[in-house]
Parts: C-alpha cells; sequence; structure tokens
C-alpha cells in the first residue's frame, strides 16, 4: 500500500486557534494561498508531517482519537486525503 506525507513545502499553523496550512517555496507553483482547516483536518495533516502513514494506518490513529464509528472515520479520511492529494498538499511516499 502507498503512503502518503505531507508535501515539502506546505506548513501546518495554529493562527487564532485554527489550525491553517500554508504553501512556501516549491509548494507555492502547485497551491497558492492558505487553507483553513477543520481541527480534524489539522490533526489529521500533523500526523503525515511526523511520518508517511497509508489510509488504513492513519486511519487507525484518527480511530484511537476520535470516538466516531470506524467507518466514518475511514470514508471521511479517504475522501479528505484524495481532495488534499488533488490540491497538492499531500503526496505519495516511495
Amino acid at each position: 500500500m502507498k503512503k502518503l506525507r505531507l508535501k515539502e513545502g506546505v506548513v501546518l499553523e495554529e493562527v487564532c486557534g485554527l489550525g491553517v496550512a500554508v504553501t512556501t517555496g516549491v509548494a507555492e507553483g502547485d497551491f497558492n494561498g492558505l487553507a483553513n482547516l477543520s481541527p480534524t483536518a489539522f490533526r489529521t495533516l500533523q500526523l503525515l508531517a511526523a511520518e508517511p502513514m497509508t489510509v488504513e494506518e492513519l486511519t487507525e490513529r484518527l480511530e484511537a482519537e476520535y470516538d466516531a464509528p470506524a467507518e466514518t472515520i475511514a470514508s471521511d479520511t479517504a475522501e479528505f486525503l484524495a481532495t488534499m492529494a488533488e490540491k497538492k498538499i499531500v503526496e505519495e511516499y516511495e
């Protein structure tokens, strides 16, 4: 299974209590700007910034942290990561 990671040049920050992803350097050409993130989305990207993971590994980590049905976490995580890959905020890791 392929692992994903936060793309180099994407910085995660908390600003006034809100999680944001900001592009810098090489990532600026792929996604210009700032993405406001929900707390769960921010946590998801924090985990990927710490270490590359498969969607399944990431889902397991989130299941341990959040009180929600496993099926909901799995589908929401897969959908979110597909969107982040499309915006080039996350990428495959070899």
